[in-house]
C-alpha cells in the first residue's frame, strides 16, 4: 500500500493495491471540483491524473515521481521526491543525470587539480580561445578544442581548473567527467541530462524550456545522444537566447574529459565526437573542450576532413612542457613538509 501526503490539501490519503483512493475522514477529503481518475497495478506503475492544473504537489513517498497532479510510481531501488513547484520534465531529467561527472562532484575522492601556479600558459591559452583573444584569427573561429595527452599528462587537472574558472567568469554550460571504473559515468547514456541539468542551474530561465522538452518526449532519455543533444541542448539554447540575446555574449563552454573512458564502445566515442561536430554546425552559442589520450581511433575521427576547420589540437606532450611546473610543485611540498615538521628550525633553508 502507498501512502502520500499533499501539501495542497490538508489530506492524507491512501491507495490500495486495486487503486481505490481512502481517505480518513469524509472532511479531509479536497472540497473541490477536482476528479480523480486511477489506474494502480502496484507491481509496476500507479497513475493518478487530477483534472485541474495547478502547482505540483508536494509528495514524501517512496518510488514516486510528481508534478501537476499526475504522480508516477516508479517500482525499483531509488526515491524521488519533487518538491512544491516542480515540472515532471525536470523531475525525469534529475533521475538520469550522472553526479559523480560534474567537475565538482562530492562524490568524487581527491579528484585531480593543478596546482597554484602550475599550468598557467596552457589554462590562459584555453581561457583565450573560448574568449575569442587568441593572437590567431583562425584558432578563434574553432569552436572544438582537442586537449590530448597521455596517461597522467594532466589532462583531467586542467579540465578541472579550466571548469572552475570558467564557472567564476559565467562561461561554463556544463561539463563531464568520463570514468571508466565508475559505472555511473563510463558511458554517454546520461552525458546530456547531465549537461543539460548544469545548464538549467547556470542559466535558470533555461530550466522551463528543458522541461517542456521532456514532458512533450518522456522517453527522450531512450532515443539517440544526437536527439538527445538537439532536443535539450541546442533548440533550448537557441531558442531562449534568441529572445534574450543579452545572455549570449561570448560563447559557452562544455567540457568533456575522458571522452577515452566511455568504455561502452570505440564507436561511441567516435559518434559523441560527430554529433559535437554537428552541434557547432546548428549553433555559434558553444565551444567544446574535449580531453582525451590520443588514441588511434580518435587521431582518425578528429584529423578527418570535415574537423580540419572546427577542431583546434593542444597536444600537452608536446605543446607544453612541465619541467618548471614539477619544480614549483617539489619546491611547495618540500616548504609544506618542511613547515610542519618538528625540527623544522635544523632543516636547512634551501
Amino acid at each position: 500500500m502507498l501512502r502520500m501526503e499533499v501539501s495542497r490539501y490538508p489530506a492524507q490519503f491512501t491507495i490500495s493495491a486495486g487503486g481505490n483512493i481512502k481517505y480518513p475522514q469524509e472532511s479531509s477529503k479536497p472540497n473541490c471540483s477536482d476528479q480523480w481518475s486511477s489506474t494502480a497495478n502496484l507491481t509496476s506503475t500507479t497513475r493518478l491524473s487530477m483534472s485541474q492544473p495547478g502547482d505540483a504537489p508536494l509528495i514524501n513517498s517512496s518510488h514516486l515521481v510528481i508534478a501537476g497532479g499526475t504522480f508516477n510510481q516508479q517500482i525499483d531501488q531509488r526515491q524521488y521526491i519533487v518538491r512544491s513547484g516542480d515540472r515532471a520534465g525536470y523531475a525525469r531529467l534529475l533521475e538520469n543525470v550522472a553526479p559523480t561527472a560534474l567537475h565538482d562532484s562530492g562524490h568524487v575522492v581527491d579528484p585531480p587539480k593543478c596546482h597554484p601556479n602550475t599550468r598557467v600558459a596552457i589554462i590562459k591559452s584555453i581561457i583565450d580561445w573560448i574568449l575569442g583573444t587568441t593572437t590567431d584569427e583562425k584558432v578563434n573561429m574553432k569552436p572544438i578544442l582537442w586537449l590530448k595527452g597521455g596517461a597522467g599528462a594532466g589532462k583531467s587537472a586542467i579540465a578541472r581548473s579550466v571548469a572552475e574558472r570558467c564557472s567564476e567568469l559565467g562561461l561554463l554550460l556544463g561539463s563531464f567527467f568520463f570514468g571508466a571504473t565508475d559505472p555511473a559515468r563510463n558511458h554517454v547514456g546520461s552525458l546530456v541530462a547531465t549537461l543539460a541539468y548544469q545548464m538549467c542551474i547556470a542559466h535558470p530561465i533555461l530550466r522551463d524550456v528543458v522541461s517542456t522538452s521532456v514532458e512533450d518526449d518522456p522517453l527522450i532519455f531512450n532515443r539517440s545522444i544526437r536527439t538527445q543533444f538537439i532536443t535539450l541542448v541546442i533548440r533550448p539554447l537557441s531558442l531562449v537566447f534568441a529572445n534574450h540575446p543579452g545572455l549570449a555574449k561570448t560563447p559557452l563552454l562544455i567540457i568533456i574529459d575522458g571522452l577515452d573512458e566511455c568504455t561502452a564502445s570505440i564507436d561511441s566515442q567516435r559518434d559523441l565526437v560527430f554529433n559535437l561536430q554537428e552541434a557547432t554546425s546548428s549553433t555559434n552559442l558553444i565551444r567544446f573542450l574535449v580531453c582525451s589520450r590520443p588514441e588511434s581511433h580518435l587521431n582518425s575521427a578528429f584529423g578527418l576532413p570535415r574537423m580540419a576547420n572546427i577542431v583546434h589540437r593542444i597536444f600537452l606532450d608536446n605543446d607544453y612542457s612541465a619541467d618548471e611546473d614539477i619544480r614549483l610543485y617539489l619546491e611547495d611540498t618540500l616548504k609544506e613538509i618542511k613547515e610542519g615538521h618538528i625540527l623544522k628550525h635544523t632543516l636547512p633553508a634551501t
